[in-house]
């Protein structure tokens, strides 16, 4: 007679008793959006504007580019 596996038989057991709709995993869902959406919406703003700088220095129209040709004529 052959041997049952007990990893493959709480396997099966685990998938057979999984259902549909699950409350708790939807307040998990919720609560994740709400903690992880307003972070990475704070780091793309503080990322854009500090890309915004970069890119005003780097083509002369920065506010450092003056104080930069200031000291250069000194």
């Amino acid at each position: 007679m052959p041997r049952s596996d007990p990893v493959h038989t709480v396997m099966l057991t685990q998938a057979g008793t999984q259902g549909g709709f699950s409350w708790s995993g939807l307040v998990i869902v919720l609560i994740a959006f709400a903690v992880f959406y307003p972070l990475q919406a704070r780091l793309r703003t503080t990322l854009s504007e500090r890309r915004r700088r970069r890119w005003a220095e780097q083509e002369g129209t920065g506010p450092s580019s003056s104080d930069r040709s200031e000291d250069h004529e000194e």
